[in-house]
């Protein structure tokens, strides 16, 4: 394979190599009519020859999908690269996540252990981001990053990679640290994360028999996160902005509003309407005269840094875990909270409350 053949001249020449060209470079010295350099006398037509096929080995191998390892072609080569085997910017396959020249510690292997799953999977590899469903009978799972001791249990939001990796049916992660590893300011990883709702449960379907659906509110989240973020990424590369339906937009972001009022867009049925301006709704209002309106996408999407492509490729997990830290505190009796955390949910306010479990309820399919 060429990946292999290329790490292995970097180490050393074959023995047998070495040795039939120090034989060849011999007789040549010993001939009164050489007039080759030492350095051509030293290539070997069978040593040229192999070069030859290497390369042509080498162009006609499937070209690979964009941003994978062609000189990798084991998961054995990438857990054990040290660094310096990247020689410039261009050939490093983790651009913003692992600098060059630098030894890979469990973290990075793992990164590249992601990507070589990525692009070796011949059925395709999904992230998918679920709501992890009531205690299994194992209990807790185990987040795969390395060195993470902290358990995924029953009401965490995880980030599951299937197929699984090192031959495993299930790979989950805190949604936090699967960020350690995609890169999600790339097109490669953000095309392949996906949330688990109503509309693409039947694609996927928990080991244990339960769906992972998403509640309202992380759902809305996930999908203008990583609508902005696909966004900023065509922006980076030159392309215009992906045009939005204005109705369709309106609906999303302003639905709950008082006075607020859309017609169904074609495309759209009738239960998802329903959905998306009652449910769904990310504005909460008071009623008449109130100004300062409950916003989904204020409390726990909106930055400073709307445009700063690196930061809000970074925010899922911390997005999550705060709406996550709300929605327990609103849906939980006062009997199961401690003084700090009764005091929390009274400066939430009745209005963040009555918004936060609406949003909480799980969208089921029609």
């Amino acid at each position: 394979m060429h990946g292999r053949r290329s790490l292995a001249k970097r180490k050393q020449p074959p023995d047998s190599q070495s040795g039939g060209n120090a034989a060849k470079l011999a007789r040549k010295e010993s001939s009164s009519d050489s007039s080759q350099p030492e350095d051509d006398a030293a290539k070997s037509p069978d040593s040229t020859e192999s070069e030859e096929n290497d390369a042509g080995s080498h162009d006609s191998q499937p070209e690979e999908e964009a941003g994978g390892l062609p000189d990798l072609q084991s998961e054995e080569d990438i857990a054990g690269l040290a660094g310096g085997l990247f020689d410039g910017p261009e050939q490093n396959p983790l651009p913003g996540l692992y600098p060059l020249n630098q030894p890979l510690d469990a973290i990075g292997q793992a990164r590249l252990g992601l990507l070589f799953h990525m692009n070796t999977n011949t059925n395709g590899v999904s992230f998918w981001v679920e709501l992890t469903p009531r205690p299994s009978p194992i209990g807790g799972l185990d987040c795969r990053l390395p060195n993470c001791d902290r358990m995924i249990e029953a009401g965490d939001y995880r980030i599951t990679v299937s197929p699984g990796m090192h031959h495993m049916g299930l790979s989950p992660w805190n949604a936090e640290c699967f960020e350690r590893l995609a890169d999600f300011s790339q097109a490669q990883y953000l095309r392949r994360l996906r949330p688990i709702t109503r509309h693409t449960v039947p694609l996927r379907i928990d080991p244990y028999n339960a769906y992972a659906l998403l509640d309202g509110g992380a759902e809305k989240l996930i999908l203008e996160w990583k609508e902005v973020l696909n966004g900023l990424i065509a922006r980076r590369a030159g392309d215009p902005w992906p045009p939005q339906d204005l109705a369709t937009y309106g609906i999303l972001h302003s639905a709950g509003r008082l006075g607020f009022y859309r017609h169904k867009p074609a495309f759209l049925s009738h239960y998802e309407y329903f959905l998306h301006t009652h449910q769904l709704a990310p504005i909460e209002s008071d009623g008449p005269g109130e100004e300062d309106e409950w916003d989904l996408f204020d409390q726990y999407y909106r930055t400073e840094h709307p445009y700063d492509i690196e930061y809000q490729a970074n925010r899922l997990g911390e997005m999550l875990r705060s709406w996550q830290h709300d929605k327990v505190l609103a849906n939980s009796y006062e009997d199961q909270l401690d003084e700090n955390q009764l005091q929390e949910k009274r400066n939430l306010g009745a209005r963040a409350l009555r918004a936060i479990r609406r949003l909480s309820e799980i969208p089921m399919p029609y």
